[in-house]
């Protein structure tokens, strides 16, 4: 069995591979933030930089719980921590969120009616 010339046709391995990686990046932070406490810290530290205690005391869960999902978060690389003290610190890790702007809004406008 003779197969097709690929000649003329662009290279679409080197393509896969280029859009691979972030994609596999994206899929990562996106399982990080499937827990209702994880995405409901995501919300939290969007308006600034928490310790433990007052996330906890905002979001209404026990601390080994919100230190289990925090650890989560920073594993997915979504949150960076800042020790002062006995206190730790909790923030976004800037732009780490950026892509999933981007994501949401290409399917709201594919959703849109006419689109």
């Amino acid at each position: 069995m003779a197969f097709p010339s690929t000649a003329g046709r662009p290279d679409r391995s080197s393509r896969n591979a280029d859009d691979a990686a972030p994609a596999a990046e994206l899929s990562d932070v996106l399982k990080a933030l499937a827990h209702p406490v994880r995405l409901a810290a995501v919300r939290a530290l969007s308006s600034g930089e928490r310790c433990v205690s007052e996330l906890g005391a905002e979001l209404g869960v026990r601390q080994p719980l919100l230190s289990q999902q925090l650890t989560v978060l920073r594993g997915a690389h979504v949150v960076t921590t800042r020790r002062a003290a006995k206190q730790v610190f909790y923030r976004l890790t800037p732009g780490k969120l950026d892509p999933l702007r981007g994501l949401f809004s290409a399917i709201h406008e594919g959703s849109a009616p006419g689109a």
